[in-house]
């Protein structure tokens, strides 16, 4: 989901809410790095499209883990135009590691689609 509001100068938001049963809180991180780290991209992409110069990539989760105990969880990602290095850095090692090369292959084009008047 996308909010904006364009009256303000604030950074757009890209959420995604995530519920389900976990057996831990890394067992949560481990099968959702695809949908996380494929926001990242996402929110990337967003900024290529708009004006703005940076976004918020909100995460909110709610896990059930065992024992039947509730964890709400909620991070933010504030992603800058300026700061393109996240995709090459952090983003395409994962999907390097699960060899999902035509993801590579987005990440570097957008890459350089956002270094390209870089200089």
């Amino acid at each position: 989901m996308k909010t904006t509001n364009p009256k303000t100068n604030k950074a757009e938001t890209l959420d995604v809410h995530v519920t389900g049963k976990y057996k831990s809180f890394e067992d949560f991180l481990d099968k959702n790095k695809p949908l996380i780290y494929g926001g990242v991209v996402d929110s990337f992409k967003q900024l290529l499209t708009t004006r703005k110069r940076e976004i918020k990539f909100v995460v909110n989760a709610s896990l059930l883990l065992d024992k039947n105990d509730v964890m709400d969880w909620k991070t933010e990602f504030q992603l800058s135009k300026k700061e393109p290095e996240i995709l090459i850095d952090h983003i395409m090692p994962y999907f390097e590691d699960i060899e999902d090369y035509e993801k590579c292959s987005e990440i570097l084009n957008l890459y350089k689609s956002l270094t390209k008047n870089k200089k």
